[in-house]
């Protein structure tokens, strides 16, 4: 199966062959951004409800979660 792919990404323009390197990074980027964007949603969830308002410090983090989905949103974007 390894050499079927090897032949396969062989008959590959060399666009086509950097088209397929980028999805394959971007496919395992995608895991570990979301596994990061989950860990900031627990902290962010468990200090909300332990307080009544909203401190500087829980914004900035949730702003931080929202980036990272959109980060992450834009790679899957990019993949399809």
């Amino acid at each position: 199966m390894l050499s079927l792919l090897l032949y396969l990404t062989r008959m590959l323009e060399k666009k086509e062959k950097r088209a397929l390197k980028t999805y394959c990074m971007l496919s395992l980027l995608t895991p570990v951004v979301d596994l990061a964007s989950i860990s900031m949603l627990l902290p962010i969830l468990s200090r909300f409800t332990g307080t009544e308002h909203a401190s500087k410090e829980l914004i900035f983090v949730t702003f931080g979660m929202a980036a990272l989905v959109v980060f992450k949103g834009s790679f899957e974007l990019y993949k399809n």
